[in-house]
C-alpha cells in the first residue's frame, strides 16, 4: 500500500510540475483542475486569472461570489502567496452574504504565478 501510495504522489507532481512549467499558462493551468481537486482533499477548486477568466471543477460558488470572495482575500494572499480559513462563514464576511457559500466551510487560495490564483473549497464536516 505504501509503495502504491508513493507512486501516486510521484506521479501526481510529475503531472502538476508539467502543468506548472517555466512556460505554463494559466489556460494549461486550468486543464489541470481535476488533478489540483485530487492534491488538496476538497468539493471543488477554481482558477483565477488576473484578466478575470475563471475556471472551475467540482463544487463551485458562482463566478460573482468567487469574485467577492477574492477581494476579500486578494491582499494578503498577494503578500503572503497563501490565504487559508476553515470557517468561511465566520471568518470571511461576504456582501452581501451568498446562500450558496452555506455548507461550504473551508478556502484555501494559493498565489501560483503573477495574477494567477487557485481556490479550493471543502464542504462542511458535521
Amino acid at each position: 500500500e505504501r509503495e502504491r501510495r508513493s507512486a501516486v504522489l510521484a506521479d501526481t507532481q510529475d503531472k502538476l510540475l508539467g502543468l506548472l512549467g517555466e512556460d505554463a499558462r494559466p489556460n494549461q493551468l486550468a486543464r489541470g483542475l481535476d488533478l489540483l481537486c485530487s492534491v488538496v482533499e476538497c468539493n471543488g477548486v477554481v482558477l483565477v486569472e488576473k484578466e478575470g477568466c475563471i475556471y472551475k471543477s467540482g463544487t463551485a460558488p458562482s463566478d460573482a461570489v468567487i469574485r467577492n470572495i477574492w477581494t476579500h482575500c486578494a491582499h494578503e494572499t498577494e503578500r503572503a502567496g497563501v490565504y487559508a480559513i476553515d470557517s468561511i462563514s465566520d471568518q470571511l464576511k461576504l456582501v452581501p452574504p451568498a446562500e450558496e457559500m452555506a455548507g461550504v466551510a473551508g478556502l484555501l487560495v494559493v498565489n501560483v504565478s503573477p495574477g494567477c490564483f487557485v481556490m479550493w473549497f471543502r464542504e462542511e464536516i458535521v
